[in-house]
C-alpha cells in the first residue's frame, strides 16, 4: 500500500493523550483540545490549554505535552513548510510572528474542517483539505505575518545536527563521524544537543528509526518485519522487537495486526513515537471535531 501523497508535506490525527511527550519536530504543528486540557511546556513557558483552544508550535521549536485529566483528546495537524513551496516560499524559511497559544476562532474552524475532511475521505477530499490548510495560513499571515527569524537559524548547528540525523538514521550511526562532519567534538555535540531538546543524540536517532519502522509497517505491508528493521537502520532484529515494544506496548506483529484492524491507516500517530498516544475511533473523532464547530458557533 503506496502513502498517499498528501500525507508526503501533512499529516492529521485525532488523538487521546495518554502520556507526557516532548517532540522536537519540523512542522507547523497545531493541536486542538477536544477534551480535556494539556499541561504545555515549550520556550521555558508553562500553561493551561483547555478543550476548545489551540496550540501552533512552528520548526524546530521543542515542546512538551502532558495531559492533565484522565482523559485528554485532541486533533493535531501537522504541515511541512514544503508544502508552501509553490505557493508561498516566504513560509519555507520564515517563522510566523504567531503566539503558541492561538485566539483565533477562524484558525480553530478551518483546522476542524481540514481534520473532518480527511476523517471522512469523501470524493476530493485532498483538494478540500488543502484548500481549508491554506485558509487556515491565510488567515494566520493577517494576523501575524512572517517575522525576521529565519527557521533555519533557529540555531544553525543544532539544524546541522538534525539534517545529519535525518539524512543517516537508516544507516549505521556515528555520533563521531557527525561530529568531525560538522566541526564539533562529540562531547560538545552531544551535551549542546541535549540541552536544547531535552533528549539525547542516540534517543533522537531510535525514534527517528522507529518512526520510519512504523511507517514502513503502515504503507508497504509486502515488507518482512526483519526487513522493515533492517531498512530502519536496526541491525539486532531482536532489539528493534524489544524496544518497539518497550515504547508502544506492543511488538511489531500487533501493531500490524491493530492498523490492519483499525481500517483507516490515515489516522497513524506518527509524531508521538513513545506510546504517549492512542488514536481515536472514526465514529468518536467525528462526533468531537463537530461537536467542537457547532459549540463554537462555527459549523456551516
Amino acid at each position: 500500500m503506496a502513502r498517499h501523497p498528501f500525507e508526503m508535506n501533512c499529516q492529521i490525527e485525532f488523538l487521546n493523550l495518554t502520556a507526557q511527550k516532548q517532540v522536537f519536530n519540523q512542522n507547523f504543528a497545531f493541536f486542538a483540545v477536544l477534551s480535556g486540557a494539556i499541561s504545555v511546556h515549550s520556550d521555558k513557558k508553562q500553561f493551561l490549554c483547555q478543550a476548545g483552544e489551540i496550540l501552533l508550535f512552528q520548526p524546530h521549536t521543542p515542546f512538551r505535552l502532558q495531559r492533565v485529566n484522565e482523559q485528554c483528546e485532541v486533533v493535531s495537524l501537522r504541515v511541512h513548510p514544503e508544502f508552501f513551496y509553490g505557493s508561498y516560499p516566504a513560509l519555507c524559511t520564515q517563522l510566523l510572528s504567531a503566539p503558541v497559544l492561538l485566539q483565533d476562532t477562524q484558525v480553530k474552524q478551518f483546522l476542524l474542517l481540514a481534520a473532518l475532511s480527511a476523517l471522512k475521505k469523501g470524493v476530493g477530499w485532498e483538494l478540500i483539505c488543502s484548500s481549508y490548510i491554506c485558509q487556515l495560513f491565510f488567515q494566520l499571515l493577517q494576523n501575524f505575518p512572517v517575522s525576521e527569524k529565519s527557521i533555519k537559524k533557529y540555531t544553525d548547528r543544532l539544524y546541522q545536527v538534525l539534517q545529519y540525523c535525518h539524512s543517516h538514521y537508516s544507516q549505521k550511526f556515528s555520533i563521531q563521524a557527525m561530529a568531525e562532519q560538522i566541526g564539533l567534538s562529540s562531547s560538545y555535540l552531544s551535551h549542546s544537543f541535549k540541552r536544547e531538546t531535552g533528549i539525547s543524540v542516540q534517543e533522537y536517532v531510535c525514534r527517528l528509526r522507529m518512526e520510519h519502522a512504523c511507517r514502513m509497517i503502515l504503507t508497504q505491508e509486502q515488507k518482512s518485519l526483519s526487513e522493515t528493521c533492517f531498512a530502519s537502520g536496526f541491525s539486532d532484529y531482536r532489539y528493534f522487537n524489544r524496544e518497539f515494544q518497550r515504547r508502544y506496548h506492543c511488538t511489531p506483529q500487533q501493531f500490524r495486526q491493530s492498523l490492519r484492524r483499525l481500517g483507516n491507516p490515515y489516522l497513524y500517530t506518527a509524531g508521538f513515537s513513545e506510546h504517549s498516544a492512542q488514536p481515536l475511533s472514526l465514529s468518536r473523532a467525528q462526533k468531537l471535531a463537530e461537536d467542537l464547530l457547532y459549540s463554537s458557533g462555527l459549523a456551516h
